[in-house]
């Protein structure tokens, strides 16, 4: 999947809790740099506690530094609505 940079990004990654079909919901920062990514079952609102979500965070250059887990957790059980607010390890 591309974003809007022209970088490419597998938001689907290798693990076996993925869907191999979802929804994908990408959120940027004013650099137009990739934040977060949510995944979650088609369908599913954005305000049902039923999501997956990554945090990426970058250096000055705009280098890719870290991906973190909402909680660190890789389950399906957040609202995307509530990102910004979320704790990521």
């Amino acid at each position: 999947m591309k974003y809007e940079k022209g970088r490419e990004i597998d938001v689907f990654g290798n693990f076996p809790a993925a869907p191999k079909q979802g929804a994908v919901s990408l959120d940027f920062d004013g650099n137009g740099n990739l934040i977060y990514i949510g995944l979650a079952i088609p369908g599913t609102p954005q305000y049902i506690p039923a999501w997956q979500i990554r945090k990426l965070t970058y250096d000055g250059s705009g280098n890719l530094l870290t991906i973190t887990w909402a909680d660190g957790s890789r389950s399906f059980n957040y609202v995307w609505d509530n990102r910004a607010s979320l704790t990521y390890e």
